[in-house]
This record gives structure tokens, C-alpha cells and sequence, in this order.
């Protein structure tokens, strides 16, 4: 039997911190072949990795003992997101068949990663009213760093109808940290 077993939790990486724990905080006494189990709560602080190391200290009738139960070490990935933050269109809203608009759209990564735009889709409800919209500035792929905003126009002409139009716009992106799809909700 081991008597006083206290556990000690060591962090080590960039990744996180311990922020709770052990729960419970020792076991009184553990008989041969019986398993006592702790928890502790950490927090991430980042991406990076962060490692484990669990140790023990009881004591017998006879001496006192520290045991190393094992490391552990996990990746912490730090995830982007998208979202589309506004989509104007100027000069707006009545128009001319003849004037160029600019339709100008502002994404926005909200996330704690890098996040990638991988694909611009802006088309017009009414093809009869406003022609092919055309990007006139940086097209995808390109990244967003967290909290990061990205400004995207394109030209559209009108193509000489008359009549009411709307816009929408499908953005698609990837997630950095851990490389599955973003798609935010379309504008």
C-alpha cells in the first residue's frame, strides 16, 4: 500500500497553462493494483505544442517514493473563420443603364488562425438589368491573419435593361490550423 500519494501535473510548451488541478488533490492511501485517478484543467493560450508530465509522491511503511506516471503531449491549432462584414454596391441605389457600378465587399477572419479565401462568387439576380461582375482587385486564393479584414471589389456594367437587381455574394475559404472548409453565410 502507498500512502499520501500527491500528483504533480508539469506544462511544459508555449501552448498552455495549467489552470486547475488536481481534483481531488491526493489520495489517502492506494492498495497494490488499485488506480487513483486526477484531473487537472488547462487553458490555450496559442498554437503550439504543450506537454504533460505526470508525476507522483507517496510513501510506504517503510520509505517515501516518487513515481513518473508519463507524458503526454498534444497540439494545440489555433482555427480561422470567415465572415462577410458588408457588400456595397455604389452608386446606389437608382442608376442609369449606362453608369459603372462597384460592388465592394469586406471579409472578415474572426478567428484565432490564419484563414484562407479560396473562392469569390458575386452575381446579379437579374442578368437582363446588370452584366458579368469583373474583380478588380486581388483574386483568391489569398490568406486572412486572425482578426484580419480583407477588401474585395469588382466593375459591373449594366448590360441596357431596365428593371430592379439584386446582388449576392458566396465566399469559400480553409481553415489554416487544421485545413477543413470555411464557408460563412452568403451576402
Amino acid at each position: 500500500n502507498v500512502s499520501g500519494v500527491l500528483p504533480r501535473l508539469a506544462v511544459a510548451g508555449s501552448a498552455g497553462t495549467v489552470v486547475a488541478g488536481p481534483t481531488p488533490p491526493s489520495s489517502a492511501s492506494l492498495a497494490s493494483g488499485i488506480a487513483a485517478t486526477f484531473s487537472w484543467t488547462w487553458s490555450v493560450s496559442g498554437a503550439g505544442s504543450i506537454s504533460f508530465t505526470a508525476t507522483g509522491v507517496g510513501g510506504t511503511c517503510t520509505s517515501l517514493s516518487s513515481t513518473a506516471f508519463g507524458t503526454a503531449v498534444m497540439a494545440a491549432v489555433a482555427t480561422g473563420s470567415l465572415a462577410v462584414q458588408s457588400l456595397l454596391l455604389s452608386p446606389g441605389p437608382n442608376i442609369r443603364f449606362t453608369t459603372t457600378l462597384t460592388a465592394t465587399a469586406i471579409l472578415r477572419n474572426d478567428g484565432f488562425g490564419i484563414a484562407r479565401v479560396d473562392g469569390l462568387a458575386l452575381g446579379a439576380t437579374n442578368g437582363a438589368v446588370l452584366g458579368v461582375p469583373s474583380l478588380t482587385s486581388s483574386a483568391p486564393p489569398f490568406t486572412m491573419a486572425p482578426g484580419g479584414t480583407a477588401t474585395v471589389t469588382w466593375t459591373i456594367l449594366p448590360v441596357g435593361g431596365c428593371g430592379f437587381a439584386g446582388m449576392s455574394l458566396t465566399v469559400t475559404g480553409t481553415d489554416m490550423g487544421l485545413g477543413g472548409p470555411l464557408t460563412p453565410a452568403p451576402a
